[in-house]
């Protein structure tokens, strides 16, 4: 075979492998995660306290970024499982130490089921057929759902506001369904901060091919450090 006619179907193959991977090319720096608050705020006891964080697009590209706007991670270890791509973990620090969970994953917590399950029941269902011939199992198919469900488009150089409650000491979660226990001291003052990491592999087998010309997101980002003062809740005592 004659090397050059080698060296250019080698590098028509690169183009096309590219061509197929460019919407998940993406740089960590396009993309920042910032928390709003710049001065301390109050967390009290067994009351919502709204955290509101700013996903804001640095580049002239338009992009897709799963990100779950019902929770938190209460994963233990800050791990990644499949179903739980896209959903945002957060970090406790006093005197900037890190603050481990006492416990986590199930800490006396069971949601009660709401009427949107049975929404979401039908709509996982709709997403089976409109896509079995994409995946094999079932855990397939719900991951898929539940991390294109989570997606959020941001035009080039947009930026986009998301608001959850987080309730200490203990967090329930309603984006995984865990949830977490942290040992505050009254009238102590604390660092906040959240991250999301998106593994690129396990992200293409789920993600249903972006809109045209967009990127979709994949690394870690992680955000500013706000300050919190952690109170007991006076109706508790």
């Amino acid at each position: 075979m004659d090397i050059r006619w080698e060296r250019g179907y080698s590098i028509r193959i690169m183009r096309y492998v590219l061509f197929l991977l460019s919407p998940f090319l993406s740089f960590a720096q396009n993309i920042s995660i910032e928390l709003a608050d710049s001065k301390a705020i109050e967390f009290y006891s067994g009351k919502n306290n709204q955290i509101c964080i700013n996903i804001k697009n640095h580049s002239k590209y338009e992009y897709e970024i799963p990100f779950d706007k019902e929770g938190f991670s209460t994963s233990e270890n800050e791990a990644v499982d499949d179903s739980d791509i896209g959903i945002a973990g957060f970090r406790i620090f006093k005197n900037e130490l890190l603050i481990k969970p006492i416990t986590g994953g199930s800490y006396g917590y069971q949601r009660e089921p709401l009427e949107n399950d049975t929404v979401e029941e039908k709509e996982l269902a709709l997403f089976t057929e409109n896509n079995k011939t994409l995946f094999k199992q079932p855990s397939e198919f719900f991951n898929s759902y539940k991390i294109n469900k989570r997606v959020v488009s941001l035009k080039p150089k947009e930026n986009k506001s998301v608001c959850m409650n987080i309730n200490l000491p203990i967090y329930k979660s309603f984006a995984d369904d865990g949830s977490l226990l942290y040992n505050l001291e009254d009238g102590k003052m604390y660092n906040f901060q959240i991250f999301l990491s998106i593994p690129q592999k396990r992200l293409r087998k789920y993600i249903l091919f972006p809109k045209l010309k967009s990127k979709i997101f994949t690394g870690s980002l992680v955000s500013n450090k706000i300050l919190f003062i952690y109170k007991d809740h006076p109706d508790l005592k």
